[in-house]
């Protein structure tokens, strides 16, 4: 084992820092690639218990993810024979845990950076586990949502939710810096009391992110003159079911004609 003395900055930056399923408990030397390149060996703790050496790189990156006993995982429940993972025929419980896994643990997974790469793990240690725990509670048309987005997939953390309001999930938003804080588009709107699509086009027009976000969505006594009745544009929102940051959008984002802007329905997904 190498002195700590000896210990390169970036690898003292991420002691005790956890990566998929290893923690990185001390510095291992180098690995000297054959034309001359060198990489740091890092030890690490494995969830399991075991200990492992590999290179930064690998685990930073996600391509050493275990010490071996993740992949070993794998294959054995490949083999397993619950019934739900038959070619062509998956259940819908089990392609859940297969995306699960997926974005955990795939680098080649376009959701990857998101989960595996930011240290978030499925902690359940099989589909068998998974399904004891969270069978009960599934229904045809749900998905699963993490409460903390931050945290692990696990019972603590998981629960069903109708894949529409997933849509509003953190993740799937852009992140903002303001103010010396870093937050998902959907909460600084709500803070401010934007509606997200007004605050998107703000930033897609080039506003600066501090006129974005500070900018009232309307002053209070704009009003809207529409077959001779002028309304507050919430009266208006209330009276067409269209929310207030889309009319706003309409208005004064793309610049519709008033008409056009209260009357036209909203598109409805499937």
């Amino acid at each position: 084992m190498a002195e700590i003395a000896d210990c390169p900055p970036t690898v003292r930056a991420i002691l005790g820092h956890k990566f998929n399923r290893l923690t990185v408990v001390a510095f291992a030397g180098w690995k000297v690639y054959p034309k001359g390149k060198k990489a740091p060996l890092i030890e690490c703790q494995c969830d399991c218990g075991k200990t492992t050496v590999a290179t930064k790189p690998n685990v930073l990156v996600g391509q050493t993810q275990s010490c071996g006993c993740f992949l070993n995982q794998r294959r054995i429940e490949a083999h397993t024979k619950h019934g739900q993972a038959r070619k062509g025929q998956e259940s819908a419980l089990y392609k859940v845990w297969k995306g699960m896994l997926q974005r955990c643990s795939d680098p080649n997974c376009e959701s990857w950076k998101n989960y595996g790469q930011r240290g978030i793990t499925v902690k359940w240690q099989s589909f068998e586990e998974f399904e004891r725990d969270m069978a009960a509670t599934y229904q045809k048309g749900l998905t699963i949502e993490r409460d903390d987005f931050n945290g692990h997939y696990e019972k603590s953390n998981c629960r069903w939710i109708p894949r529409r309001q997933q849509n509003r999930n953190y993740r799937r938003n852009r992140f903002i810096e303001f103010n010396g804080e870093r937050l998902p588009m959907v909460l600084w709107a709500e803070r401010y009391g934007l509606d997200q699509l007004t605050l998107r086009m703000r930033l897609e027009r080039g506003w600066p992110v501090e006129k974005a976000i500070t900018t009232p969505l309307l002053p209070d006594n704009e009003r809207i003159t529409f077959n001779g009745e002028t309304l507050l544009l919430a009266d208006w929102s209330r009276r067409t079911g269209i929310e207030v940051g889309t009319l706003w959008a309409r208005l004064y984002a793309y610049h519709w004609p008033v008409e056009r802007a209260l009357t036209k329905p909203l598109r409805r997904w499937a």
